[in-house]
């Protein structure tokens, strides 16, 4: 073999220490690059709400209400209506009905749990103490004292974990409990517009049927006048039985629709007590006095429709959930 040959030869050949090292280079490149995939893969797609419709008015719509300028969303919005009475109703319904109350405590639960997973971010300290006396016994150390048999012993330590987020878990998780707590509250909220809505009906309802009942007797009084009025001219010649057959039934229809109104009044007036969490004999020194039906805005303006939809609470909690399962 030649000098050049066995130069080539030598040059061509690679330590035995070395071949390994240049076997796991490829792997070592690699690794980053797994990484970075499970982590995209882990993280996921962010979440964006569903499209609403895209409709700007309502079919037919007042156009003085279109002109008008969109109401903020007010949770209180039975004040707009000025009215005192229903506003110590609406009070005492929030503070006294169950539903509200479990639906409260479960918005408390997922903002506790909110704000614990929002700890997962940073580092979770530890500390952890130990003090301890051991005494040897006469046999173990028969020289010794008793005092110089005993030993005391202190031990203490501090542990820090911290989980750094490289694949997006913590966060996806905080963002998850996020959104249930934020369905929670609206679940909250539903309960809250549902009970106060019907509170308030039922308040409507019982002021409309005080002001017929109101109508109904003042129809009675003057038709029982009338019915006197005809009777005298009857019995002097001035008019006919016909006249006075026909009074008298106008005044005992009158008479027969006032109990039916003072019934559906009551039922009104006992699911106002049953709401507030009082019994009907408590409210009905409040609620037996006729009043005036509060007054009401001639037109609103509702908004897009799909402005409206959206502050539903029970859309909303829906759509919260949707992208916690999503």
């Amino acid at each position: 073999m030649s000098d050049s040959t066995r130069t080539d030869s030598v040059m061509l050949q690679t330590p035995s220490r070395i071949r390994p090292c240049l076997r796991r280079m490829p792997h070592l490149v690699l690794l980053p690059l797994v990484a970075l995939t499970l982590a995209a893969c882990a993280v996921g797609p962010n979440y964006k709400a569903p499209a609403a419709p895209q409709a700007v008015t309502y079919a037919r719509q007042d156009p003085v209400a279109v002109s008008q300028l969109v109401p903020e969303a007010d949770a209180q919005f039975w004040r707009e209506l000025d009215d005192p009475v229903l506003h110590s109703l609406v009070e005492n319904a929030l503070h006294a009905n169950h539903d509200i109350r479990i639906a409260l405590s479960r918005y408390e639960q997922a903002s506790a749990l909110s704000r614990e997973r929002r700890q997962d971010y940073y580092p979770t300290l530890g500390a952890s103490g130990e003090i301890s006396t051991q005494r040897a016994s006469a046999a173990q150390a028969p020289d010794a004292s008793r005092s110089d048999r005993d030993n005391d012993l202190h031990s203490a330590g501090l542990s820090v974990i911290w989980e750094l987020d490289f694949f997006g878990r913590v966060r996806r998780s905080v963002e998850s409990q996020r959104a249930e707590t934020e369905a929670s509250a609206a679940d909250l909220a539903g309960v809250q517009v549902a009970m106060v809505a019907e509170l308030t009906d039922a308040y409507f309802r019982l002021r409309g049927l005080q002001v017929q009942l109101q109508v109904a007797r003042d129809n009675e009084i003057n038709q029982a006048d009338t019915l006197r009025l005809i009777e005298v001219l009857f019995e002097n010649g001035r008019g006919t039985s016909f006249d006075a057959d026909r009074a008298r039934t106008q005044l005992a229809l009158t008479r027969s629709r006032i109990p039916p109104l003072e019934a559906e009044a009551a039922v009104a007036a006992h699911r106002i007590a049953v709401l507030t969490g009082r019994t009907p004999a408590a409210m009905a020194e409040v609620l037996d006095h006729p009043a005036a039906l509060p007054e009401l805005p001639a037109q609103i303006n509702a908004g897009a429709p799909g402005d409206l939809l959206r502050r539903r609470p029970d859309v909303a909690a829906a759509e919260r959930v949707s992208g916690i399962s999503g």
